[in-house]
């Protein structure tokens, strides 16, 4: 248990008096702890950013409205040319919103 609440820990960035600054959720699978060690940052939680929700962290695109749009149609590339992101930020972003949940 120790291990796993520590994987989580290491996605947390913490301001200078200690609060949650910003959390880098998980976006893929994980299979081994190896696996969640190098998951991509790329997807941020930021209670001054968006309210808290996910964005992409290099242009604060809200994952929500990319995967909305990849939902209805939209390619990947047509995504990436709209929002000034590399392609595989934006399947990042689709991949955070459209993961299966999980019952706890």
């Amino acid at each position: 248990m120790r291990d796993v609440i520590g994987l989580h820990l290491q996605r947390v960035e913490w301001d200078k008096d200690g609060f949650v600054a910003r959390l880098y959720p998980f976006t893929r699978s994980r299979r081994t702890p190896a696996d969640e060690a190098h998951q991509p940052r790329l997807v941020t939680m930021d209670p001054r950013v968006g309210f808290g929700r996910p964005v992409l962290k290099p242009s604060a695109v809200p994952t929500a409205v990319i995967a909305d749009r990849h939902k209805a149609g939209e390619s990947i590339a047509d995504l990436a040319g709209d929002y000034g992101e590399e392609p595989l930020n934006i399947e990042e972003a689709v991949r955070c919103e459209l993961q299966p949940v999980k019952a706890a």
